[in-house]
């Protein structure tokens, strides 16, 4: 039975053995059956056979193993580049070289005989060593065996073939939605990098290999455990636990063995993290399935931990959510709180539906918890609320934060409801409302815990709620100032300057493949997710979304002759590699790199982007990506061509880019046309010939010359390289009567030196390496023809690095008499958008927390900036050659000024290029002049500015020297008001939007005051006060018996808004429009009032007074007269009133009464009666026809009686 079982399996097998035959080679009926022979014997099928099999099977796997390879590099290239949307990838295609097996042969009883067949080449020659060594049995007789060695034994070449595989390049295409065969395209999968590793090389025995992403992990923790301020991984294996320390650069030193840490079993529970002694060392807490036992682990500076354990405190049930460590009254030591069901209430099998109770043990500077009462979590809730707690089994998952600046505690459930209890010093927890999130409801009961975070992902002190799908999905909830979280975003929607734009979120850690460690930040303070794999790797996530319309398409063909179209709707980037490439761009950008491959016999053809100038979207570049050794690329926009410099040899022909790029590695050649280009040497010695249009050029060496047009360099630091040529520095030519921009990677403090050498102006620079070169501004001057001045010819605004602004160069410098030009003494400003090395310290900190400190002293400039009183960075020094100018920033700022005259301003001082630009947010501005006579100029927007306008020269001996404020408004728009010993001035009508400048302890001493006030149409008026501590915008009026000529320019001039001239022939003129009562007194007076509210005055006897008026609702009031001496009369356009009918009584010419309707006096007053609006037009029409009273001892008063009785009006009681 057995033997007929082997006999139908052979003859299964050998048939089976002839179909996949058949699948390949045509057999014939003796070939097909004398193939299963063969295979039904166990022997080779015959080399015409097996030849094609070989073939088949070698193709077969080679184009697996190259899609399988395409597949790997595509997955590591789209991580690497979360900005890449799709890639077209092609790795060529296989190339199967033909190669003969060998077969062994020897003598053997004198017969050559074929001792194995199919045998590599690489494995003959071990074949014969061990052939010729053996010993077989050879018949000698018909009876009789004897024992023979081969003799002669050697290899020969087979019938039999066996192929290898090779790669050749393949001519691939992509055209819109057609791809050849060997091209994959793949789209976005998130971008991830590797930042460290608990593997070895040298133990193949993974610590991790046990890791599954798909159970809750109590093995790996994240904390800092040496308290360097950066977040270390730890690790318990089976062979113990490990640590990766944090490197300061974003990654992780190699894994380290901490020894004298037990190891933990397999019913830990959770391993929790935080710094229980307030020591600034995170230490772990380990909770197994003993409800009242846990281990503690506390760090200590030599980088070991104490192994210990603490009883007796109340914990959760084991299938209930783990306890959480927190600081919940911010002593600075993490606190345990563990929630455990009530005692009260009846426990049938595990079920208990009570809400459960709270218990807090605190940490303590022992490291050991100290508990307190237990809470009823119901009673932190409203009474209409605890009817709906869920019962303590309900909850799957319990996050500790920080959401409001106390230690917070969070719990969910499986059905989304996120229970949220806050911190505090005098209340230990107090309950918010309960919230609805779709992300953890979508989670289910089956989540892993770690894809739920409770961290600041934005930056605002608050912590988020960061919820990650099973497929690296993700939404936020931010934390709000309430406590509460708001609605849940996935960041697909940005708005930037008003307009809306679409966004891709990355994608973080999938489930199935990676453990989700927690969240930390990188060296660019962006947040991140770390995860860990089986493998031991440790990954980073970027936290971020990647705008939409800076998606990128991707190119990489290879070798052959390729051609390509980009997408219309990504920026593109092509792979120029070996042989001649057709590639053309989209309507965005795109980007062509040079590969260092050998230029094509036919040059490739770039084309960038569509034909049509309105649909061009000028920003498509080449790029030398791939250096060669001793070459250097020629790269000319103007000729469109991309060569390689020495040889000259032509790799492309260019159409439609704007904008090339070298090598850093390289000495290039970039040109470019008359668009604005950009021409970025990348490193090197380069030369850059910009043309016309504005142009960018960039570079560590070499020259640089932009041509016509207003052109900005960019001075990079030299990062030597082999075969590159040492740095001599940089030459910089323009044409005269233009102004460039100039950007140095260097710090102020980096620029050692400024000399004027013939016309050119050198600027001497120490990189961080302490490298010296020079940046040459040439033919900057032009001497004059008589040889005794220089003239500017172009002016140059130089950026460092730090964001210093240096402007200023002369006009004109003159030889003096020894036939020496004066040194070159420039100005500096801060400017903090120019300001790249706090740029990444300061990201996400808000505008209110950052304050800027500006100070000369000791002849040098200081700039200091801070964020929330710490300082960012180093203390920004001007070099001699500076001076600072005191400007301030979009920012907080405090201006310091030395004892000479300065000038210190909130904003851009009028003249420079962003004048035009109001500092709209809200900044908290200090200005001090110190001594000499200086001017603070108050630049427009919303901002709290104090002047401290102190000057001790008097306590010196010295004189106390004038200082001026320089207000955007007009003296009459300032409001004036004290607080104590201060003076505030603000705009009269829009205070909200406009500077409230404060200056301090003005009513103090003389110290504080010798100010005037400037307005923004040059008018100046004193800041006064009086003995009685009264101040006042110029120095209030004192009038006399005398012809005064009155100026009100402020109301705080006059005391009570009254003024009464006396007698004499008076002018009064008010520019504030405030509205005052103005008496004229005696004799003829000239009252010209403003815009306010004023009252004119007239007695009996005041003489013959002139009205002009400019505004708002006046009265003339008349004292000791009756309404019937008043004659109203037309005269020409002004109205005139005269008293008693005789020029000796007395007049008043209200003046262009009748042509400006702002001249009007709306009201006349006399004994009780007034004369109102159209009532005084009325009866001044009445009167006309009759003799003017001048020329008639009385008036014919009795002739009016009706129309006075009707127009003059009682006045109101």
């Amino acid at each position: 039975m057995g033997a007929a079982l082997l006999l139908a399996g052979g003859i299964y097998s050998a048939v089976r053995e002839v179909e996949e035959i058949e699948k390949v080679v045509n057999l014939t009926g003796w070939e097909k059956f004398h193939s299963g022979l063969l295979a039904f014997t166990g022997q080779s099928q015959k080399p015409s056979i097996a030849n094609q099999m070989a073939y088949h099977s070698s193709e077969v796997a080679a184009n697996k193993a190259l899609a399988a390879q395409r597949e790997q590099e595509a997955t590591r290239r789209l991580q690497a580049n979360g900005q890449i949307g799709a890639l077209y990838l092609s790795l060529g295609e296989p190339h199967l070289l033909e190669r003969h097996y060998k077969k062994i042969t020897g003598t053997l009883g004198g017969v050559r005989r074929l001792i194995q067949d199919e045998v590599l080449p690489s494995e003959a020659d071990g074949v014969i060593t061990r052939f010729r060594a053996v010993s077989v049995p050879v018949m000698t007789g018909h009876h009789s065996m004897t024992m023979e060695r081969y003799r002669d034994v050697h290899a020969e070449p087979s019938e039999y073939i066996y192929y290898e595989a090779k790669r050749k390049s393949s001519h691939d295409s992509v055209r819109y939605s057609h791809l050849s065969s060997q091209v994959l395209k793949k789209s976005f999968i998130g971008a991830l990098h590797q930042v460290g590793s608990f593997a070895d090389p040298a133990d193949s025995k993974a610590l991790t290999a046990t890791l599954n992403p798909l159970q809750n992990d109590h093995k790996a923790v994240m904390g800092d455990f040496n308290g360097d301020g950066q977040t270390d991984i730890g690790y318990f294996s089976a062979q113990g636990f490990y640590l990766l320390r944090a490197d300061g650069q974003g990654g992780y030193a190699p894994r380290q063995l901490v020894t004298g840490i037990k190891p933990i079993i397999w019913s830990t529970r959770r391993t929790l993290v935080g710094d229980i002694r307030g020591y600034g060392l995170d230490d772990m807490v380990v909770i197994g399935d003993d409800n009242h036992r846990i281990r503690i682990l506390l760090a200590q500076a030599d980088g070991t931990f104490i192994d210990s354990e603490q009883t007796g405190l109340p914990l959760s049930r084991l299938d209930d959510a783990v306890p959480v460590l927190v600081d919940i009254n911010r002593d600075g030591r993490a606190d345990l709180v563990s929630f455990t069901r009530s005692k009260s209430a009846p426990d049938f099998q595990g079920f208990n539906d009570q809400p459960g109770e709270i218990n807090i043990s605190y940490g303590t500077a022992a490291g050991r918890f100290e508990t307190i009462p237990t809470l009823s979590i119901s009673a932190l809730y409203e009474p209409q609320d605890r009817s709906t707690l869920p019962a303590l089994a309900k909850y799957t998952h319990r996050l500790a934060g920080d959401i409001n600046g106390y230690g917070d505690i969070v719990s969910v459930t499986a059905s989304g409801a996120v229970y949220t209890l806050l911190g505090g010093e005098q209340t230990p927890l107090r309950a918010l409302s309960v919230q609805q999130h779709e992300g953890i409801k979508n989670l289910g009961q089956s989540l892993n815990t770690a894809q739920i975070q409770l961290t600041d992902i934005n930056g605002d002190g608050r912590a988020d709620l960061l919820v990650i799908g099973d497929q690296g999905d993700y939404t936020i909830a931010y934390g709000q100032s309430d406590g509460s979280f708001g609605a849940e975003t996935r960041d697909k929607w940005r708005e930037e300057n008003g307009e809306i734009f679409p966004y891709r979120q990355n994608k973080l850690a999938h489930r199935r493949d990676h453990q989700i460690l927690g969240i930390d930040r990188d060296p660019t303070n962006t947040p991140r997710l770390l995860s860990l794999n089986a493998l031991g790797t440790v990954n980073a996530h970027p936290i971020t979304s990647f705008p939409i319309t800076e998606s990128i398409a991707w190119f990489s063909l290879g070798g052959g002759n390729d051609s390509a179209e980009g997408e219309r709707d990504r920026l593109n980037f092509f792979e120029v590699g070996e042989d001649r490439k057709l590639f053309a761009g989209g309507r965005k950008g795109d980007s062509f790199l040079l590969m260092g491959k050998a230029a094509p016999v036919i040059p490739s053809r770039l084309t960038g982007g569509p034909a049509s100038s309105a649909a061009k979207d000028h920003k498509d570049r080449v790029i030398a990506a791939v250096a060669l050794p001793n070459e250097g690329y020629r790269l000319d926009l103007l000729k469109g061509e991309a060569r390689y410099k020495n040889s000259k040899a032509l790799i492309a022909h260019l159409s439609g880019i704007e904008h090339a790029y070298g090598h850093r590695e390289t000495d290039d050649e970039l040109i470019g046309n008359d668009e604005d280009n950009i021409l970025n040497g990348q490193g090197g010695h380069d030369i850059l010939e910009g043309n016309g249009g504005n142009d960018t050029l960039i570079l560590s060496a070499g020259t640089a010359s932009g041509g016509i047009g207003i052109d900005t360099y960019r001075v990079l630091q030299h990062q030597p390289c082999s075969g590159v040529a040492l740095n001599t520095g940089v030459v910089i030519t323009e044409t005269e009567g233009e102004q460039s921009n100039v950007l140095l990677d260097y710090d102020v403090a980096n620029l050692t030196q400024l000399s004027l050498q013939a016309n050119s102006v050198e600027i001497s620079l120490c990189d961080d390496q302490q490298k010296h070169s020079v940046l040459s501004l040439e033919n900057m001057y032009r001497l004059s023809a008589d040889g005794k001045q220089k003239n500017l010819q172009h002016h140059y605004r130089i950026y460092t690095r730090d964001g210093v602004l240096i402007s200023g160069w002369p006009e004109t410098l003159y030889q003096d008499a020894a036939g020496n030009w004066p040194p070159l003494r420039l100005r500096a400003q801060y400017v903090s958008e120019m300001d790249q090395t706090r740029r990444s310290a300061l990201k996400g900190v808000p505008s209110a927390d950052i304050e800027v400190h500006s100070c000369r002293g000791n002849g040098q400039g200081q700039i200091i900036v801070k964020a929330k009183g710490q300082v960012i960075g180093q203390t920004t020094t001007l070099p001699s050659f500076l001076s600072l100018a005191l400007v301030g920033t979009k920012w907080s700022n405090e201006i310091i000024g030395d004892e000479q005259d300065n000038l210190l301003s909130t904003s851009l001082l009028p003249g420079d290029e962003e004048n035009n630009r109001l500092w709209h947010r809200t900044g908290q501005d200090t200005l001090r002049g110190n001594g000499g006579s200086d001017s603070y100029y108050i630049g427009r927007g919303a901002r709290n500015i104090c002047i401290n306008n102190q000057d001790v020269s008097s306590v010196k001996g010295g004189k106390i020297a004038i200082d001026n404020v320089i207000v955007p408004w007009l003296i009459n728009e300032i409001a004036l008001s004290d607080d104590g010993d201060d003076i505030i001035l603000t705009h009269r009508t829009a205070r909200d939007s406009n500077p409230t400048v404060r200056i301090s302890k003005f009513k103090q001493s003389e110290q504080y005051r010798h100010l005037w006030i400037q307005a923004n149409n040059g008018d100046m008026v004193e800041l006064c006060i009086d003995v009685n501590r009264n101040v006042s915008l110029g120095r209030q009026i004192v009038t006399t018996e005398g012809n005064d000529h009155i100026v009100v320019r402020h109301e705080t001039m006059l005391i009570g808004n009254k003024l009464a001239l006396g007698a004499g022939r008076d002018v009064f003129l008010d520019t504030s429009d405030v509205g005052y009562q103005i008496s004229g007194g005696k004799d003829d007076d000239n009252l010209q009032g403003g815009r306010g509210d004023d009252r004119y005055q007239y007695a009996l006897g005041d003489g013959h007074d002139i009205l002009c008026d400019r505004g708002g609702q006046d009265r003339l009031e008349f004292s000791s007269i009756n309404k019937e001496q008043l004659w109203l009369q037309k005269s020409g356009e002004d109205l005139k009133v005269l008293i008693q009918g005789t020029p000796e009584a007395g007049s008043v010419i209200i003046k262009n009464y009748y042509t400006d309707t702002a001249s009007k006096i709306e009201t006349l007053s006399v004994s009780g009666y007034q004369l109102v609006g159209s009532n005084i037009d009325a009866l001044a029409q009445a009167m006309t026809g009759f003799p003017s009273p001048e020329s008639s001892s009385a008036l014919p008063i009795e002739r009016f009686t009706p129309q006075l009785s009707s127009l003059w009006l009682a006045m109101p009681a």
